[in-house]
């Protein structure tokens, strides 16, 4: 697939650490009880009928809770648009404090696929978890299965010949019923095809479940 061999080609660059900040766990674990507390009283708008949203990292619990905070992770697609938009309240959605996924599980395996149990023998690994994000959280959806496929890499901070801005994204709230705005991703500059699915990021609270327990979620 062309899309993972040039995200392989340049993996190399997302996976740099920014060794002057603190390392930080963005993400609690939970109880399972805890699990369910919070997502009865803070998810109310999700269903397993909605669209559901993806992430791969490294395996740290089954049961997790994201909150905002700076990623220890050195940028290399549109840094120079993400810092100058950073303070704009027009722009609430803040990428550097972001979780970031995918809706296509199978795509974000591939990506990873690497690190991830099946393929090392280790016993640190990546796996899948579903993302749940709090009630009207505000998602921001990219028309392509990664984000560095957007850019032109022909100039700097460019996508389908002209500089990248709002123009390039889709701001959604995640409320009851909720779908991926495909229509509208559709329409951007820089789409590909929907078969691999899209890149998100959102900068609210957000629970994670790994996907092996997707039936608890039928308890609420």
């Amino acid at each position: 697939m062309k899309y993972l061999k040039r995200y392989n080609e340049n993996f190399k660059g997302f996976a740099n650490v920014d060794t002057s900040q603190e390392a930080f766990n963005r993400c609690q674990n939970l109880s399972e009880d805890e699990f369910l507390k919070i997502l009865r009283e803070n998810c109310k708008n999700f269903s397993l009928s909605n669209d559901l949203l993806y992430r791969n990292k490294e395996y740290s619990g089954d049961f997790q809770l994201f909150k905002p905070y700076k990623r220890r992770t050195i940028p290399v697609t549109f840094p120079k648009f993400f810092n100058r938009i950073e303070d704009d309240s027009n722009y609430p959605v803040k990428r550097k404090l972001s979780l970031i996924g995918g809706t296509n599980p199978s795509f974000i395996s591939d990506l990873f696929r690497d690190k991830m149990a099946s393929n090392i023998n280790s016993d640190s690994y990546f796996t899948v978890y579903i993302v749940i994000p709090f009630d009207n959280s505000k998602i921001v959806f990219c028309p392509v299965p990664d984000l560095l496929f957007l850019d032109d890499r022909t100039k700097e901070e460019y996508v389908s010949g002209e500089p990248v801005s709002d123009k390039n994204f889709v701001m959604v709230e995640y409320t009851k019923d909720f779908k991926i705005p495909e229509e509208e991703l559709s329409k951007l500059p820089g789409h590909k095809s929907s078969h691999s699915g899209y890149e998100f990021f959102t900068s609210s609270n957000c629970l994670l479940i790994h996907e092996s327990y997707i039936d608890i979620l039928n308890k609420i």
